[in-house]
């Protein structure tokens, strides 16, 4: 039976926010991951990635303590595995508020 190992991955990732007014926001996303290479009988990894994604995230207030979260991401940069985009929408029910 053959042995495969994998490299670990290294990710980073940075938000920045703005918030309009309450449960309105919108956020700029961006994340780095590298590395992950595969070694099969202890033989050099193949593919490494090296990828970037960015995106999108708004939320809409949807009355009482409720959002709505709308989100977007895409690949920017791939050099090997996937290059995708996402499209996302969320209900959010806030249980804990200030008083």
């Amino acid at each position: 039976m053959l042995t495969r190992t994998q490299d670990a991955l290294l990710t980073l990732q940075g938000h920045a926010g703005y918030t309009f007014r309450s449960q309105l926001w919108l956020a700029l996303n961006a994340t780095w991951y590298a590395g992950g290479g595969a070694h099969i009988e202890g033989r050099r990894p193949g593919l490494r990635m090296n990828n970037s994604r960015a995106g999108l995230t708004l939320s809409l207030p949807a009355g009482g303590q409720q959002s709505i979260k709308i989100a977007y991401s895409a690949g920017t940069f791939a050099r090997a595995g996937p290059n995708f985009r996402t499209v996302s929408v969320a209900w959010q029910k806030y249980w804990l508020t200030k008083r």
